[in-house]
């Protein structure tokens, strides 16, 4: 970076703080340090104290936490606001990129995908050579992707939840709701949701990317999950009952893996879910129910989390349109 861009980041107050390393120091005790063995479906609120690694600050920024939604590359991390993205490489400072992205921003293989100037557009992930895609009147509540597909969730013009996709240049509805649509993710080539129905209960559907009849999962009571978290299975915390399922992409089976503890937000990678709640960040192992405990509480709550193989991040709100930017390299499995 130039030393013009440097100093102008500075006096932004956008350029990250030196990264600065977190451990508990209980973490050196000798009973801290050993192994957490839970059974399954074992509540969060009872692992036991064990030696974590260190997470890392990364950047500080006057951003909204709750606006800005959270990416990993396989190099770098991704902020994507309102009206304003950051690429992030540790030991670098943020580098802010030449797009404006409204909320709901996402990102492909290759690709950042976003809704500006009532249109869908396509940017490689430094924010350049950007190109329209197709025009879109209604604004995208957000979009979901995997690889190098994307989909979306919006509001038609009847007001009804829909999922759309771009086939060619022109949106194609893929599903419309009689309910609301609370959540979606993608796994392959097919597009997952959380659908609330007006009797309060809700269930997960899913329909193929190249359009088709969707699948439901039961109806269940209870507050609908506001996440599907993705990796080979879905993910879900259902907050009535305060545990975390795994559900198959059939739709048919289901598992409690955690109990009696908040998860939310989530985000999965390989044999993980990273769980987050008011008492810091969790990292649940799907096979055993195993839980250990990865960073203790922040000044603010937990917005967003993010992870892939390499590495899982998360930010904090910090309150006054602040948020903090963690990130913890991920270890070789347990």
């Amino acid at each position: 970076m130039q030393t013009s861009g440097l100093i102008l980041l500075l006096a932004l107050g956008l350029a990250c703080q030196s990264p600065v390393s977190h451990r508990d120091v209980s973490a050196t005790s000798s009973s801290a340090a050993r192994a957490s063995t839970l059974p399954s479906t074992a509540p969060l609120t009872q692992a036991a104290a064990v030696a974590r690694p260190e997470d890392t600050l990364l950047c500080s920024l006057p951003l909204s936490a709750y606006q800005t939604a959270l990416a990993l590359t396989d190099d770098a991390i991704l902020l994507l606001g309102n009206e304003v993205a950051f690429r992030v490489v540790p030991g670098s400072p943020p580098a802010r990129l030449p797009i404006r992205p409204k909320p709901g921003a996402t990102h492909t293989r290759s690709s950042l995908v976003f809704f500006a100037e009532a249109a869908i557009w396509k940017a490689n992930h430094l924010g350049q050579r950007a190109r329209k895609l197709a025009a879109l009147t209604q604004l995208p509540h957000y979009f979901v992707s995997n690889g190098d597909d994307f989909a979306w969730v919006t509001q038609g013009n009847g007001l009804a939840f829909q999922l759309e996709r771009l086939r060619g240049n022109k949106p194609q509805v893929l599903y419309v709701s009689t309910g609301s649509i609370d959540a979606a993710n993608m796994l392959e080539d097919w597009i997952f949701f959380v659908e609330r129905g007006a009797d309060g209960s809700f269930r997960i559907g899913g329909v193929p990317g190249a359009g088709g009849a969707p699948t439901f999962s039961a109806a269940k009571s209870g507050r609908s999950p506001a996440q599907l978290a993705v990796w080979h299975e879905l993910y879900f915390y259902e907050g009535s009952e305060r545990s975390l399922y795994q559900l198959s992409p059939d739709l048919k089976t289901e598992r409690r893996i955690v109990r009696d503890s908040v998860c939310s937000p989530l985000a999965a990678a390989a044999d993980r879910v990273y769980c987050a709640h008011v008492g810091g960040l969790f990292e649940v192992s799907v096979s055993s129910g195993s839980v250990r405990k990865l960073a203790a509480k922040s000044k603010g709550m937990i917005s967003a989390v993010a992870a892939n193989a390499a590495r899982v991040a998360w930010l904090s709100d910090e309150g006054d349109e602040r948020l903090e930017l963690h990130v913890l390299e991920r270890a070789a499995p347990r």
